[in-house]
């Protein structure tokens, strides 16, 4: 077996990446696709096991202080995110290519950040949650900023 030697492999040039730093990448506001259900929530406690009654009792996250049941934090992006296909829509498996990677689709229209290769990546995220999510609630994403 031979390897390339690190030094002899050519640099990404990740300038035209970098020049977006700062950018708003989410063009449009756009809600998100459900209403934050119960079901929802209890299917993820329960993929977790997250035993923890503020997710399922609501007698108890009314104890604690919450008007009812709140979904867990890391529930915000799915409820902020688009559909992936709705009715009526167009096939997205363009191909029987069993190499074939659909494109996810995003809130709101996406600015295409241009990267090097194929793929990027995130390399830093913060995220700081205001109120909870209670059922009932619909998320909408207004804009992401890139730092």
């Amino acid at each position: 077996m031979t390897t390339t030697p690190l030094s002899s492999v050519s640099e990404l040039d990740w300038s035209a990446t970098r020049a977006w730093i700062g950018r708003n990448l989410i063009e449009e506001t756009s809600p998100g696709a459900e209403v934050v259900e119960r079901g929802t929530i209890h299917r993820q406690v329960e993929a977790l096991e997250m035993d923890c009654p503020l997710h399922y009792d609501d007698a108890e996250a009314k104890r604690h202080g919450y008007d009812g049941i709140i979904a867990p934090y890391r529930m915000n992006t799915i409820f902020a995110s688009q559909p992936f296909w709705r009715p009526g829509d167009p096939t997205r498996w363009e191909t029987t290519d069993p190499n074939f990677v659909i494109q996810p689709r995003s809130s709101g229209r996406r600015s295409q950040v241009p990267t090097p290769g194929t793929a990027g990546f995130v390399t830093d995220l913060e995220m700081e949650y205001l109120r909870p999510l209670y059922v009932g609630d619909s998320v909408t994403q207004t804009g992401k900023q890139a730092r």
